[in-house]
């Protein structure tokens, strides 16, 4: 669910609260996939949808299967629409404000919540960055005829 931007509980703050889900029994040579499930909630300055997924094409099945591409950059919040892609866009891009994915290992889980943990504080501080605007000296255009 996204949260109001404007809210005045989040004053000129910029943060998100990430949740992690792991699966909570992993047994080397007994399993051979390890879940992992992140959220994205309570945004102030920004919305939750931050998971940039993509829309592949129709398969033999006739399915469309979406995939998790990675954090969003600052641009994608701003163009990507939430939920679904747009009809007749390519790369049918979106954004949901969770991912549940199955890698190979405890392992490579924990090291795929650390990058999202990161490229979450670095969209967070480029938003913040951004609010913060210099002029520059005026620019006077005429006619060269």
């Amino acid at each position: 669910m996204s949260t109001d931007s404007s809210s005045s509980s989040c004053g000129d703050a910029v943060s998100i609260t990430l949740t992690t889900d792991l699966q909570a029994d992993y047994v080397i040579g007994n399993h051979v996939g390890f879940r992992i499930r992140m959220t994205a909630s309570d945004a102030c300055g920004m919305e939750d949808e931050i998971f940039r997924y993509y829309k592949k094409p129709l398969n033999a099945r006739g399915v469309s299967e979406s995939c998790l591409s990675g954090v969003c950059s600052w641009p994608d919040l701003l163009e990507l629409p939430i939920n679904e892609p747009e009809d007749d866009t390519s790369p049918a891009g979106f954004r949901l404000d969770y991912f549940d994915i199955v890698v190979d290992s405890e392992t490579i889980a924990t090291r795929v919540k650390a990058l999202i943990e990161t490229q979450t504080q670095e969209l967070v501080n480029t938003i913040k960055a951004g609010e913060t605007l210099l002029t520059a000296p005026p620019v006077t255009i005429s006619s060269t005829v």
